[in-house]
């Protein structure tokens, strides 16, 4: 197992095989997250836990979401690591949430986390080679409407555990968008053939 130090976020995290590794759009995330300043947030798909830790060090209250065990015990890893404490929770998207939050990020996974054991093996995968390059697209390109499904699937259940006035941030490629055309959205910063969004979500 292997540390990376993030200077810019002054936080330390863990990477192993079978999570997947922090890429730029998650550092893209954490930071426009913070920009929004909420009180509470959810982090759906946590991974290492980047995401969740770097709010805590911005006095937002996150927790961490997963269907991936290995991450949630990596999280908590690195939470330890960079003396945080984040609440970790064991979910298949929102099955096992009961809260409400200011905010909810998604950095969707390249398919579809339905099944526990295909989440794993995706996860291996992902922690070889980031999403910012030309092989993730090519093979996204046969799996893209697994990942949209899922997509879909979040934008539905999301909106049950936002707060009033409470928002989304989500990493959405091109062959997505149509998913938001009746949702007030905003675009954060363009990403490799897709978009970081903000999304409005209402209940």
């Amino acid at each position: 197992m292997q540390e990376e130090h993030f200077p810019e976020f002054n936080i330390t995290i863990k990477k192993t095989r079978g999570v997947s590794h922090v890429g730029e759009e998650t550092k893209i995330i954490a930071k426009e997250a913070v920009k929004l300043q909420p009180k509470t947030a959810l982090d759906m798909g946590c991974g290492t836990g980047f995401i969740a830790i770097y709010l805590q060090t911005q006095g937002i209250d996150c927790e961490a979401v997963d269907i991936n065990e290995n991450a949630l015990e990596l999280c908590k890893e690195n939470a330890k690591i960079n003396k945080r404490e984040i609440k970790t929770i064991h979910s298949n998207l929102f099955s096992n949430i009961t809260k409400k939050y200011d905010l909810i990020s998604f950095n969707a996974p390249y398919g579809n986390t339905s099944s526990k054991s295909g989440s794993q093996i995706l996860e291996f995968i992902k922690s070889f080679i980031p999403k910012k390059t030309i092989i993730t697209k090519i093979s996204y390109y046969f799996i893209r409407n697994k990942r949209k499904a899922l997509t879909q699937k979040f934008l539905e259940q999301a909106q049950n555990h936002l707060n009033k006035n409470g928002k989304c941030i989500l990493l959405m490629d091109e062959y997505e968008m149509d998913l938001l055309k009746d949702k007030k959205q905003k675009t954060l910063q363009p990403f490799f053939g897709g978009k970081i969004v903000l999304v409005e979500l209402k209940p």
